[in-house]
């Protein structure tokens, strides 16, 4: 009799402790856009709970941590309804989640311990359509980020015992049977006609991960989108806003201390027409295989300031350099090795960001130091290889003038000449992948090298019938050659060039209302939608290339999102 009480009490003992080890081994990710971050920021600027949302994307485990304790500390406080509102909604997105909790824990623990592993699957579907009147290309000038143009998108999240996951999106790309596709502007992505969809389909992933988690550390490997970073707009270094990169990551987190490390590849293709010790026709450069490499640590000391570190690498011609692939190596000091080895200087681009929470403010920075030269060598001729910067502060302020679930945001970034371009004229060590889908290039911030941007934010509390958006922004751009930094990367400037903003300068003046309601009750799934109306007004000097300068006027944008999400879990 002694002997089965003994083991029964073992298995509970068991039990416990794989039930409080397998919350944080809940490896499913959640996506850099998703709503829950801005409702956690929210509440982070209100000091109802402190952590790091910076470096994205999350697992659930970490979010639903987060939510927990807002729901802790708001018990002891008296809400607003606006506050209460979106905490509803952070609740709700956690239980979609379905994560174990107090019930299933010892039936999941019990399984583990007979070696029985869990499973869970979610297939997804979703059915979207983004349109409107004219052919003003405001759908990325009002969203920044660009649009993934698929009307049909596929997914599945799967997870076995709590560490192994995959994670896949995929989806048809219409976006060549857009009316104004071919022009560089886009209007909707329904196909011209239903021939189109099975003659020229275009099939695509932007979410292709396989991991595995430990608990307090997790290795992925595969497409994603990620974000690195404190900037809201934008951020200066690794931002959502390029197509998601090919390549495998390690991340860990600890209670005071998080980091993450990168390795992808971010072109294809032949190697350069010219050799790199001359200086090549930027005209018929054929760039080829390129990789970058990234770290970022997060230190989280007791207190409101929180800080971040990361570094890059980024470099071309050779395969995968398994220095650089060292999830722990220090990647400045890697290059320094490189080129003493092979006489190879690689790029590299060191940066820090900085949050200081003071309820009801968030206020952050961001740094970006690219090309790492001593002030001595580079004042001893007018090479381009001084060092460049950007930086980027902003703030978000919580229930404005007492408005409860209310925000304000303002955020400024400059970004010099060469930035995430600067180095011996060659493209493939430069911040950007690919770019020929159109997608996005750059690695960091959408403007670019050679501008700079205001942008401020007014959001109003949800309400039954939806949330209201104000968003004033004002941009500026240099251009050298009629063309903006983003698109030819000005590698031919000289030290005496850099000015704040050099060349021509265009400006950019966008005024947009938005209003959203997510979670209409329909059959078999929910429908989200969203309204936008905008004004987009621009001008710059005679003689500046008229295609920074036409379609001002009015935006009318569409966006409809039809969703069902199933879930099966296997014991």
């Amino acid at each position: 009799m002694r002997f089965p009480i003994i083991l029964i009490a073992t298995l509970a003992l068991l039990s416990i402790a794989c039930c409080n080890a397998s919350f944080a081994q809940e490896t499913l990710r959640v996506a850099p856009g998703a709503e829950v971050y801005d409702h956690l920021e929210h509440f982070r600027a209100l000091g109802l709970w402190r952590g790091s949302l910076e470096l994205r994307p999350m697992s659930r485990a970490e979010l639903a941590e987060a939510i927990d304790a807002v729901g802790e500390e708001a018990a002891k406080r008296e809400l607003g309804r606006g506050d209460r509102r979106r905490l509803s909604r952070l609740e709700a997105i956690r239980r979609g989640w379905d994560l174990p909790g107090p019930a299933d824990s010892m039936e999941g623990a019990l399984y583990r311990v007979l070696g029985i592993p869990e499973a869970v699957w979610e297939p997804g579907a979703e059915i979207r359509f983004l349109g409107g009147p004219a052919d003003l290309d405001s759908l990325v000038l009002t969203g920044r980020v660009p649009h993934r143009k698929g009307l049909l998108r596929l997914s599945l999240d799967a997870e076995i015992a709590r560490r192994l996951s995959a994670q896949l999106g995929f989806y048809e790309d219409y976006s060549r049977f857009s009316r104004s596709a071919g022009e560089g502007g886009w209007v909707d992505n329904l196909p011209m006609s239903a021939g189109d969809i099975t003659q020229e389909p275009s099939a695509r992933l932007d979410r292709a991960i396989l991991a595995y988690g430990l608990g307090w550390a997790e290795l992925r490997f595969g497409r994603e989108e990620r974000r690195w970073g404190a900037g809201r707009r934008g951020s200066l270094f690794l931002s959502e806003n390029p197509f998601p990169l090919d390549g495998f990551s390690f991340h860990f987190r600890t209670r005071w201390v998080s980091g993450a490390s990168l390795f992808a590849q971010t072109r294809r293709g032949p190697q350069p027409a010219s050799s790199a010790d001359e200086e090549p026709d930027l005209e018929e450069l054929v760039p080829g295989e390129a990789y970058a490499a990234m770290h970022r640590f997060e230190l989280r000391p007791p207190g409101p300031l929180s800080i971040g570190l990361w570094e890059a690498a980024a470099y071309g011609g050779r395969g995968i350099d398994f220095g650089y692939a060292n999830p722990v190596g220090f990647l400045v000091a890697m290059t320094q090795d490189i080129a003493d080895q092979s006489g190879t200087d690689d790029k590299k681009v060191v940066g820090a960001d900085f949050r200081l929470d003071l309820a009801p403010l968030t206020l952050y920075a961001e740094l970006l130091l690219d090309r790492l030269v001593a002030l001595d060598v580079a004042d001893q001729s007018d090479d381009p290889a001084i060092s460049s910067f950007a930086q980027l502060a902003g703030l978000r302020w919580a229930n404005p003038f007492g408005l409860s679930g209310a925000d304000l945001d303002l955020e400024y970034a400059h970004l010099d000449p060469q930035v995430y371009f600067h180095h011996d004229h060659d493209p493939r060590r430069s911040l950007t992948r690919d770019d020929r889908l159109g997608e996005g290039a750059l690695l960091g911030h959408w403007l670019g090298p050679n501008a700079d941007a205001l942008h401020a934010a007014f959001r109003l509390p949800p309400a039954g019938w939806g949330r209201l958006d104000f968003e004033l922004e004002l941009v500026r751009w240099g251009l050298v050659d009629g063309k903006r930094g983003d698109e030819i990367g000005f590698f031919h400037l000289t030290k005496d060039e850099k000015e704040w903003i050099t060349g021509d300068v265009v400006e950019e003046r966008v005024l947009r209302l938005s209003w959203e309601r997510r979670d209409w009750p329909v059959p078999a799934g929910r429908l989200d939608s969203r309204l936008t109306v905008a004004r987009v007004d621009r001008q710059g000097p005679e003689g500046v290339a008229q295609a920074y300068l036409e379609d001002d006027g009015w935006q009318v944008e569409l966006g409809l999102n039809w969703r069902f999400d199933g879930r099966f879990r296997e014991k």
